[in-house]
């Protein structure tokens, strides 16, 4: 939904699709990962558990600092124009 609402119009489906295509290649990779760990034996769960942390450690190392910034924030100046936005009834 962030995607498509921050996209410029040209760009907004592609990058829509590519975000559900990553989700569904993540998915399968763990599906797949956690398949041949199963052969390890009754503590496998373990080693499931621990392989997350490597894609988790490369998003978070990469991912920008100021993502938490909202890019639907109003711009200086429109602050009356977003209370307006907000308050409107339905």
């Amino acid at each position: 939904m962030y995607i498509a609402a921050i996209a410029p119009a040209r760009m907004r489906g592609r990058l829509v699709s590519l975000n559900q295509l990553m989700i569904v290649i993540g998915i399968s990779v763990s599906f797949f990962s956690n398949y041949f760990l199963l052969s390890l034996g009754d503590e496998s769960w373990r080693w499931m558990l621990g392989v997350q942390v490597v894609p988790a450690t490369v998003f978070f190392s990469a991912a920008d600092p100021r993502a938490g910034e909202s890019a639907l924030a109003p711009q200086q100046g429109r602050e009356l124009n977003a209370l307006q936005v907000l308050t409107r009834p339905g």
